[in-house]
């Protein structure tokens, strides 16, 4: 009976995956057969670096059954629209359905009006035609780095390029200040760009590494008709990190000292014990039903096997 039910069970799991992939494929044929294709979307991202290279951040998506689904493996098409439509390049989306373009640093941007980028995609069998517009100004940020009065200063001054030259002021835009951590980036101050100058004051009790060094991060993320807009700089600003010796204080015990706590080396103990006391139990356990199943009997395996034998002869009895 319980292998009847292990076949049926297994029959049933693999009747439900053949019925997802033909519902599947009977799904995208009848896309196909009847021409209502899924509207795609893209989201065009403007980056700007330190080194003035710049990079344009494509990603494409669609909805299925009112879920978001990323498009991997299409080819998606980098135009330059500044002056005249001048395809730039090609890029076929990842798993995360994002194609990301890199210029240079000495990419030409438009000379007084704002550079247009257009990412386009034509279509497949189940997605439609998209295209997705963009307009940046190309700027120039400054930023100097200084200490007033054991005060970590970063000033910033932010200017749009007319012609290579810097022009109109950056003005009514946000900008952070960030240390560059492990994973990811941790803020440390905010500022308000007005006139093109900003002045953003940071705390001077951050650790650094061994060397006191810090890596800063400035910028003006995600500004209307600027984009992203980044500034690296290592300074030495942080704190030094305690050495760290073992041998220092042996009494000492605590979380962050090379020697644990007390309570959690006995409740380590004590849990380890209960662990390995089950295994020895279970095994020894095994391996006297082993013996007992064998009617071999030693004198520490006979009162257990007169209690089997007792349970037995009660369980036919009440069958």
């Amino acid at each position: 009976m319980n292998n009847y039910f292990h076949c049926t069970g297994g029959r049933f799991k693999v009747a439900i995956y053949v019925m997802v992939l033909l519902l599947a494929v009977f799904y995208t044929d009848n896309l196909r057969a009847s021409g209502k294709k899924l509207k795609t979307r893209i989201k065009i991202e403007y980056f700007k670096k330190g080194d003035n290279t710049k990079q344009i951040k494509a990603t494409a998506s669609s909805r299925v059954n009112r879920k978001p689904v990323s498009l991997q493996n299409i080819t998606l098409q980098f135009f330059d629209e500044t002056d005249s439509s001048r395809l730039i390049q090609s890029i076929t989306t990842n798993k995360k359905g994002i194609a990301v373009l890199n210029l240079p640093a000495d990419y030409p941007m438009g000379k007084e009006e704002p550079s247009v980028f257009t990412v386009r995609f034509a279509g497949n069998d189940i997605y439609k035609p998209a295209s997705k517009k963009i307009e940046v100004k190309d700027i120039v940020m400054n930023v100097d780095y200084k200490v007033v009065d054991s005060v970590y200063m970063v000033n910033v001054s932010a200017y749009e390029l007319i012609d290579g030259k810097p022009g109109n002021p950056v003005s009514d835009v946000d900008v952070y200040v960030y240390v560059q951590r492990l994973f990811s980036l941790l803020k440390v101050g905010e500022g308000w760009l007005q006139d093109g100058k900003a002045t953003v004051e940071i705390p001077n009790n951050i650790p650094g590494d061994r060397q006191q060094n810090l890596k800063l991060v400035t910028m003006i993320p995600e500004a209307e008709g600027y984009g992203t807009i980044e500034n690296n700089k290592t300074m030495k600003w942080g704190t030094p990190l305690p050495a760290l010796n073992k041998y220092a204080d042996k009494k000492k015990r605590a979380l962050w000292e090379p020697r644990a706590p007390l309570w959690m080396v006995i409740t380590l103990g004590i849990l380890l014990f209960g662990v390995f006391y089950h295994y020895f139990l279970i095994g020894f356990k095994l391996y006297k039903i082993k013996k007992i199943g064998e009617g071999k009997t030693v004198w520490w395996l006979k009162q257990d096997k007169i209690n089997i034998n007792q349970f037995i002869k009660k369980w036919k009895k009440s069958v």
